[in-house]
């Protein structure tokens, strides 16, 4: 017998766990609720795919979607058990490291990744069609370049140039730089072999 709408995780996941993803624990004197790290992080997933609120506030996850088998949450506990990185209840469940502009959550897209790789994608995407990483300087009248570092959290300056291209190119060597040197701490062949392909 299905299960009513209204019990469904954000109207389509359906929680078949055999035990209970909630729990109770007792901090500072107080009722705590605990939540089941994998339980969490599949609910999370389906919030950024299915969630409207979630969606207008990160419009990019629009079209995304999680797999058939995905919604069930039973089929993803064991495909994140079943991962040699047992690291990952610190790091992020990525779609897209493997496969750019891939909008499927599933067990052959996925990884798990570091909060710094997770961030290397980020930055200055200008939406006034202008090339990502370069911005008109009207004080030198040239093209500042400049990136957000994902392992130290800030903002890097990286010179002024005659044309937005150059400015731009400046940006893209920086991005590549990161992504090699984070391609030599991952454990994962299949994503160091990505990263060390990014803004080549």
């Amino acid at each position: 017998m299905g299960r009513k709408k209204d019990k469904l995780v954000y109207g389509v996941g359906v929680n078949d766990a055999d035990y209970a993803v909630t729990g109770y624990v007792m901090r500072d004197g107080r009722r705590k609720q605990t939540l089941c790290p994998i339980y969490a992080k599949w609910k999370d997933m389906l919030k950024r795919c299915y969630c409207e609120k979630a969606i207008k506030r990160r419009p990019t996850y629009t079209e995304c979607y999680v797999c058939d088998s995905w919604l069930y949450f039973s089929n993803f506990r064991d495909w994140v058990i079943s991962q040699k990185d047992k690291d990952w209840k610190e790091k992020h469940l990525d779609k897209d490291i493997l496969y750019a502009g891939n909008k499927e959550y599933s067990p052959e897209t996925c990884v798990f990744v570091s909060f710094s790789l997770n961030m290397l994608d980020t930055g200055f995407n200008d939406k006034d069609g202008s090339l990502r990483g370069a911005s008109f300087c009207n004080t030198y009248k040239k093209y500042k370049s400049r990136c957000n570092c994902p392992v130290t959290g800030k903002r890097v300056s990286l010179g002024y140039y005659e044309t937005e291209l150059e400015a731009h190119l400046a940006w893209k060597a920086y991005k590549h730089k990161i992504a090699l040197s984070l391609a030599e701490l991952e454990t994962d062949e299949r994503v160091s072999n990505r990263l060390k392909l990014m803004y080549k």
